[in-house]
């Protein structure tokens, strides 16, 4: 029983990790996307 508890855990953690990590990615490519998009446009 605590064993099952204690491997949920860790899946519920891994799950925020990779949730918290494609934020971020996401978050990254929009700015950079952004960022690079002026420069496209005046070029």
């Amino acid at each position: 029983m605590i064993n099952l508890f204690y491997y949920q855990n860790h899946i519920t953690c891994m799950l925020y990790f990779c949730l918290e990590f494609i934020l971020l990615a996401q978050f990254c490519h929009k700015f950079r996307y952004r960022q690079c998009k002026p420069r496209r446009f005046l070029s």
